[in-house]
């Protein structure tokens, strides 16, 4: 099966009108807590990805919302550690803890 049949069938990628945050239109939208809801396709999808960016990585670092499940899961198809940036008034940040320094981040 294709990758574009698969999000078609699980509702991740919607055709029609939609006004983006950005205030921009757009006739597709790609709604990524449809792959979050299903191990299945969170497994396959993070694979794929792994496919692209390769498995020398130390951590793999995600934002706090929807980001946190895909870094974890890529980290533990590598074998690596899973940490997560959040909101700070800086910006986002990876604190809590978490000793990256030195280290190869995804």
């Amino acid at each position: 099966m294709k990758i574009e049949e698969i999000l078609r069938e699980n509702r991740v990628l919607l055709r029609g009108h939609f006004l983006l945050t950005s205030g921009l239109h757009s006739e597709f939208y790609f709604e990524k807590f449809r792959i979050l809801e299903s191990p299945e396709l969170t497994t396959l999808f993070c694979r794929l990805l792994i496919e692209k960016v390769g498995r020398g990585y130390d951590w793999v670092i995600g934002p706090t919302t929807g980001g946190v499940i895909i870094a974890f899961e890529v980290a533990r198809q590598i074998g690596c550690r899973a940490g997560f940036s959040e909101p700070s008034g800086r910006g986002r940040i990876v604190g809590r803890g978490f000793a990256i320094e030195k280290k190869k981040v995804l």
